[in-house]
């Protein structure tokens, strides 16, 4: 966490211009080798890859995104200058569009309640008023804008009117329209089980993209914002040739949660734990997408699902984590990544509370909910530490990933190359405890610290102090991350 005045007064938090890294006892450092000889270059990195993604519930109150919140416009540009808001989530399939005054809400069909989802009686009115103050947000920060519609409760007619007006006012802004959130999990608690799959979900789906193209002619669509049901992805992919005609589908999309507060994996010391998952789901999301001729987004995701769990999401170990999912899913040509944070009520409206209430490890103060990369804190708009994270690997927004090839010896140490036209960015995340590393690179620079107390420390630190270093080596602290700008290729030693 950084203090508020130093966030207003400089946007990065250093310590007296030193490097900073965690305490540690003396000890000699693990010694590993890294190539970037005959690397192959890899994806370009859009320059707004890094986006936050918030509730739809937020829209209720215009005075939140507005260009008059001058703490959160502030929070947004250090974040990057050119970034990507999604708006939507769970409590999107419970807003209704309210064009003018006298406007009433749309009558419901009446369900039971469901553990983890939002009350089947969750209603609010998003108005054109919020419309205005959005599109004069994104004008204050420079962002752009993936705007979610409600497939849910909504019925195509009321889509395209809201479509028309945001399309309308947002112009550029807008990058596309979501129709309808975690559509794959429909089936606990607005649709039907025995009938609900890819088929039906597109057929919804074309009905209302079909009403918002006969008002809107130049709308773009993402597709589907599935939770974890990646194999809608190329069901969907095999289906769209079929399709009479397709509207614009700018992306395929999925969401991310390494899993739920309860998940054993969601400790700090085995969080930074490397998977296959991302890969995985990577490679199936890029065919996808590829055989549809389309981008690849993943639009909602964090630490752990239903607002994080305390002493992880809002700690030291999250912002690691942010730094080194950002750019593994860069190397795997996503297109964005949106991490969802916003306001403790509207996140806790979307998942029925916040589960992370009964697992609080002590009596420090901790932002609502756990993992949002922005917090309000006492009134005061405050970046936590997976921000911090997200900057970090901000950093490689606008380059061209290369391949890199590190000899780990079996550590938890991960390494990510892209180039620049002012040289090679070489990032070494060493996600150990208990172990620094050595690194050969000669003739390097270095641009970017991540570093903390503890992993479950409240603080994370960013030191962007440039430094040019003559030393033929280079230490990585324990739990910490270093981006370095290399002057000539780096050989294995």
């Amino acid at each position: 966490m950084i203090d508020r005045r130093n966030f207003l007064n400089a946007g990065i938090l250093t310590a007296a211009g030193a490097l900073i890294v965690p305490a540690r006892a003396a000890e000699t450092p693990a010694t590993l080798s890294l190539s970037l000889n005959g690397s192959a270059q890899g994806p370009l990195v859009p320059r707004d890859f890094v986006g936050l993604s918030y509730e739809t519930q937020q829209l209720e109150t215009p005075d939140f995104f507005n260009a008059r919140n001058r703490p959160l416009v502030r929070a947004f540009r250090d974040l990057t200058p050119a970034g990507i808001l999604r708006i939507g989530g769970n409590t999107s399939e419970f807003s209704w569009w309210k064009e003018r005054p006298g406007d009433t809400q749309p009558p419901r069909i009446e369900r039971p309640i469901k553990p983890g989802q939002p009350r089947p009686d969750l209603s609010y009115a998003v108005t054109p008023a919020a419309i205005d103050a959005l599109k004069g947000f994104l004008d204050a920060t420079g962002w752009r804008c993936i705007y979610g519609l409600n497939l849910g409760n909504g019925v195509p007619h009321d889509m395209a009117r809201e479509a028309a007006y945001v399309q309308r006012r947002l112009g550029k802004r807008l990058v596309a329209f979501v129709i309808g959130n975690e559509v794959d999990v429909f089936s606990s608690h607005l649709r039907d089980p025995k009938t609900w799959g890819p088929d039906t979900y597109l057929a919804e789906w074309l009905a209302a993209a079909h009403a918002i193209t006969a008002v809107s002619p130049d709308a773009r669509f993402i597709l589907p914002d599935v939770a974890y049901k990646l194999d809608w992805l190329p069901a969907i992919a095999d289906r769209w040739a079929s399709i009479k005609n397709p509207p614009r589908i700018e992306a395929l999309s999925h969401h991310f949660y390494k899993g739920g507060p309860n998940d054993p994996r969601i400790k700090p010391d085995r969080l930074l734990l490397r998977s296959t998952r991302e890969a995985q789901e990577g490679k199936l999301t890029s065919d996808a997408a590829r055989k549809m001729g389309v981008a690849y987004r993943m639009t909602e995701g964090n630490t752990a699902y239903h607002g994080g769990k305390p002493g992880v999401s809002d700690s030291y170990v999250a912002a690691l984590w942010a730094a080194d999912y950002m750019l593994q899913l860069m190397s795997l040509g996503y297109s964005s990544v949106n991490l969802h944070g916003g306001a403790g009520p509207a996140v806790a409206n979307s998942v029925g509370g916040l589960a992370g209430e009964k697992m609080l490890p002590d009596a420090q103060p901790r932002p609502r909910p756990f993992y949002t990369p922005i917090g309000n804190m006492d009134g005061q708009v405050q970046p936590q530490p997976v921000y911090w994270g997200m900057k970090f690997a901000g950093l490689f927004s606008g380059a061209r990933m290369r391949t890199v090839q590190l000899d780990a010896q079996g550590l938890n140490v991960v390494a990510y190359a892209a180039d620049t036209a002012q040289g090679t960015l070489l990032a070494i995340l060493n996600k150990e405890v208990s172990t620094d590393v050595r690194l050969p690179l000669p003739r390097h620079q270095s641009v970017a610290t991540l570093s903390g107390p503890s992993l479950d420390s409240r603080e994370a630190r960013l030191d962007l102090t440039s430094r040019s270093v003559p030393a033929a080596t280079v230490d990585i602290a324990r739990s910490s991350a270093t981006i370095f700008r290399l002057s000539k290729v780096v050989a294995a030693d």
